[in-house]
């Protein structure tokens, strides 16, 4: 009977990928909490995750398949979110910017939703 140990470090070498939710426009009275906009779709690490967009609005219009976003490539890769409501006015007119990043092995790929009000 013969016992050994192996010490295994797994190095991962793939650089992330990152595809944020689509451009949503909004009326400018449709209601949300703008300490959550995950409403808008948020960004999840496998295709499986990535669950349906749906906005209950009498005027709301997807620029693209209303699915959440997806980050992949990497082990585990941390998304930051930066959320700029810095251009909407007190008529609620204006337009929403979420930034996503992700960095891994020293690669950083940043992708935008826009989200505009009218």
């Amino acid at each position: 009977y013969n016992e050994c140990m192996v010490e295994v470090r797994v190095d991962d070498k793939n650089t992330p990928s990152l595809v944020a939710p689509p451009d949503i426009t909004i009326s400018c009275d449709f209601v949300f909490d703008e300490s959550d906009l995950s409403i808008f779709g948020k960004i999840v690490t496998s295709e499986f995750d990535r669950s349906p967009i749906v906005l209950e609005a009498e005027v709301v219009t997807i620029g693209g398949p209303a699915v959440d976003g997806l980050a992949i490539g990497a082990c585990n890769v941390p998304v930051i979110e930066s959320p700029d409501m810095g251009d909407v006015n007190s008529c609620g007119i204006g337009h929403i910017t979420r930034a996503f990043s992700a960095t891994s092995n020293g690669v950083t790929v940043t992708d935008t939703q826009w989200i505009p009000k009218s």
